[in-house]
């Protein structure tokens, strides 16, 4: 139902690391279905069908989902997360850095366009951890660059027929 777009805010190499390291206490997991490198591959980490830890405690406006009486709630059950590579000057706590990779804004508009086709997620339901994190902590994607993703969405969805999902922008 919600495409939520993340960074790593570490390098590849730590990222896949992390999420390959079991976690016996569900509020320590940390997952992406997607990882965008920052030359464009794209890695699954967690299938379409499963649930990733991307989101935390987190809701739209109200609404959230608590599996357990007394959780914080999360939309974890109802999302699909892309977390692109932070480059070196955003792996720390600072409010911008460089900014993300030309090929990592037309992997992360064609992974989002395949889950758009797939799904049928309209555009409006992609959104970001920095807008659904309720503890007001997370900031990603910092630095994301709207315009380009646009460009390459656009781009993308007329190269593959997918004109509808580009007139929704």
């Amino acid at each position: 139902m919600l495409i939520v777009l993340h960074e790593t805010v570490a390098s590849e190499t730590e990222t896949l690391n992390l999420f390959r390291t079991r976690h016996d206490n569900e509020s320590e997991q940390s997952s992406y279905h997607m990882v965008i490198a920052r030359d464009g591959r794209r890695i699954r980490t967690v299938g379409d069908d499963y649930r990733a830890y991307g989101a935390g405690d987190s809701a739209i406006s109200d609404y959230t989902i608590r599996l357990k009486k007394g959780s914080d709630g999360s939309l974890n059950n109802i999302a699909l997360h892309v977390s692109l590579v932070s480059p070196e000057d955003g792996r720390g706590d600072n409010a911008t850095h460089s900014g993300y990779t030309k090929r990592q804004y037309a992997s992360t508009a064609a992974q989002v366009l395949i889950w758009q086709a797939t799904y049928g997620i309209p555009i409006t339901y992609m959104t970001t951890h920095k807008a659904i994190d309720r503890s007001n902590t997370r900031k990603d994607p910092r630095s994301f660059d709207s315009i380009e993703f646009g460009d390459a969405y656009r781009h993308l969805a007329a190269s593959c027929g997918l004109q509808a999902y580009a007139a929704r922008r």
